[in-house]
């Protein structure tokens, strides 16, 4: 198991999105949620590497040149 508090986890974003499908309400906020955490879960705590998401995430949404700086600044913003 592999954990830094300071890393920007994608568990963390699954946390918040479950959070607010209460507030919000809906399967549209807690189904990704879910999957996130799970995602989070594999790869930290079972060893998954790279974890399942990571792969699309590299594939699809990182040649995006918005999502390599949006990458950019929660990376710098929480010191990983």
């Amino acid at each position: 198991m592999s954990f830094n508090p300071r890393e920007w986890h994608h568990g963390y974003l699954g946390l918040v999105l479950i959070a607010l499908s209460f507030l919000w309400g809906g399967a549209w906020l807690w189904v990704p949620g879910a999957i996130l955490m799970i995602d989070d879960v594999a790869q930290h705590f079972f060893g998954c590497d790279p974890s399942p998401i990571h792969v699309l995430y590299v594939k699809y949404l990182w040649p995006i040149p918005f999502v390599q700086k949006l990458n950019r600044w929660v990376d710098d913003l929480f010191g990983a």
